[in-house]
């Protein structure tokens, strides 16, 4: 494998689209101990009706997608696809957010916590930088999606605008098409963010070189 002796950090301007260009911010791409990692955060993903309705029982995820490409032409082979998800619970007993992921399960009554656990990535390992063609031009794209989960969250949000009304039975579709009406209302509906980076490539010397 190759050896690189230096940890280089690169921070450069990268074009984005998506829900606001200025939503999602690619924060570094670099090699580190031979591995490609990238680090990004998004701004304004909960906002105070989110905040609102995960305290009244309303459980959300976020999801994560990272895909590496090989830049070809036309047609762009995918090399490296990662999802990862983070899932959001209010617990009235302890009055605390229940934060779920592949790393951890925790509990935090801090707002700021939930924010930065399900906005910020930071070195998340691409790819070893030997398994990389060097010279080859590669670009990398990123989707977050904020969702409420309507198996789990439906009677929660049913409640909250039909605390008065008489409860029928529904049929299936019926009570998609109705969850996805309610949480719209709420401005809980889903949100998905979206990032491009720059091509690059990997150099003879391991390094990282944007095009």
């Amino acid at each position: 494998m190759m050896k690189i002796k230096t940890t280089l950090y690169l921070i450069i301007v990268f074009f984005s689209f998506g829900y606001a260009a200025e939503s999602m911010v690619i924060d570094s791409l670099r090699v580190h101990d031979n591995l490609l990692d990238l680090s990004y955060h998004i701004n304004n993903l909960l906002s105070e009706k989110g905040t609102q309705a995960l305290e009244r029982g309303i459980t959300a995820e976020v999801v994560h997608h990272i895909q590496l490409w090989r830049k070809k032409g036309f047609i762009n082979p995918m090399e490296r696809e990662y999802i990862y998800s983070i899932k959001i619970v209010y617990d009235s007993w302890e009055r605390k957010y229940r934060i779920i992921s592949e790393d951890e399960n925790r509990l935090t009554s801090q707002l700021e916590t939930v924010k930065q656990k399900c906005t910020v990535l930071t070195d998340y390992p691409i790819s070893e930088i030997a398994d990389l063609e060097q010279n080859e031009k590669y670009f990398i794209s990123i989707s977050v999606k904020f969702q409420p989960i309507s198996a789990e969250s439906y009677t929660a949000i049913s409640d909250i605008f039909a605390k008065d009304e008489k409860k029928q039975e529904v049929k299936q579709k019926d009570k998609k098409g109705y969850f996805g009406v309610l949480v719209n209302l709420l401005g809980f509906g889903d949100k998905e963010f979206s990032v491009k980076s720059n091509d690059f490539i990997i150099t003879d010397t391991g390094a990282i070189k944007f095009l």
